[in-house]
């Protein structure tokens, strides 16, 4: 696994303010790279799913993946770059093949990646992966330490009832494995307690509660939406107390949840 970014810039200029920005807001030295994909034709496009360690000295809770589409037009010497921010991988991968990626050529598996645990985990990944435009995401939620888990609240566009659901992704390193699930517990609704993030948008009320409670929810049971909130206005991500916060590590670079930690 090539885990250095290189998107391969050299002698191009940025095709607008927005590719600019978006490339000028992350630093290849933050990024690991978990997969990539270049097309083959001049290498004219170039799809990234990475890691961004910065955000886990930043703002507790934010998405920890970055999933990059890079366009060049080799005529006019100019590039178009655009990011978006997930806090799992299937989602980053569903957003990468809208806009054309394969997604064989961006899959997390074998060598140093960690295995999935169960065919309901592949299922619920092939689901996302595939859906294209079908979700929308209304806030998420990454914790890279005890535990490791990751949330995506989504509206489906396409339920006709309960259109919320809600998407949980845990990794259980000592077994170098992971679980995906959309089925409810009742731990969901203190762990949610837990995460200011998610309080600060429609999980507060899909969780709260009453007759659609997690605990009254059976396995794989969607989400009702008792009263709709608009999506979260939380401020963009922003590298915030990156200088200070990496002194509470020690120094000790944190490692992508998705790769197997050394014995």
């Amino acid at each position: 696994m090539n885990d250095v970014l290189d998107s391969d810039l050299d002698d191009l200029s940025p095709v607008d303010d927005d590719s600019k920005e978006s490339m000028e807001a992350l630093r290849a030295g933050d990024l690991t790279v978990l997969s990539q994909h270049h097309t083959k034709s001049n290498g004219s496009h170039s799809f990234i799913l990475a890691h961004d360690r910065s955000v886990t000295w930043g703002v507790p809770g934010e998405p920890q993946l970055v999933a990059i589409t890079v366009a060049r037009d080799l005529r006019q010497s100019t590039f178009t770059f655009e990011t978006s921010h997930h806090a799992t991988a299937s989602f980053a991968q569903n957003w990468l093949a809208k806009r054309g990626c394969p997604l064989e050529r961006i899959a997390l598996r074998g060598g140093e990646y960690i295995e999935p645990a169960d065919d309901l985990t592949v299922q619920v990944e092939q689901q996302i992966q595939k859906s294209g435009t079908r979700h929308e995401a209304l806030d998420t939620y990454t914790s890279d330490y005890d535990p490791s888990e990751a949330w995506t609240l989504v509206i489906d566009s396409q339920a006709t009832q309960a259109p919320v659901r809600l998407y949980y992704e845990e990794w259980n390193h000592d077994a170098g494995t992971y679980t995906t699930s959309t089925s409810l517990r009742p731990g969901w609704t203190s762990a949610a307690n837990r995460c200011p993030s998610l309080r600060s948008t429609a999980t507060t009320t899909v969780l709260s509660s009453g007759p659609a409670s997690p605990a009254s929810l059976s396995p794989g049971q969607p989400v009702p939406l008792r009263h709709r909130r608009p999506v979260s206005t939380r401020p963009a991500r922003q590298r915030r107390f990156r200088s200070s916060a990496r002194s509470r590590g020690g120094g000790c670079e944190p490692r992508p949840l998705h790769l197997r930690r050394a014995p």
